[in-house]
């Protein structure tokens, strides 16, 4: 049985993992890409009407995924910045 379509754009959290898989595929985490990068890359991608992706929110989407993370302090020890890569 097929399943029934729906109109209109998908939900939010379905179109941002579409999206960051997406990504995967092409290649994009093939490097090491800190949030923000990341982030700008998803927000290009999701109607402007919606609210952005946050860099706080990131993390839920990417732990689903098979992803190293690392992490390092910038701006000498104020800020924590996490990168991801593809395993």
């Amino acid at each position: 049985m097929s399943e029934r379509k729906r109109s209109g754009p998908m939900p939010r959290q379905e179109l941002y993992r579409h999206i960051l898989s997406t990504l995967m595929t092409k290649g994009f985490f093939n490097e090491w890409r800190e949030t923000n990068e990341i982030c700008e890359r998803v927000n290009k991608e999701v109607p402007s009407r919606w609210t952005a992706m946050q860099n706080s929110r990131l993390f839920m989407y990417m732990r689903e995924m098979e992803m190293s993370e690392r992490h390092y302090w910038k701006n000498s020890m104020k800020q924590m910045v996490r990168e991801w890569r593809k395993i």
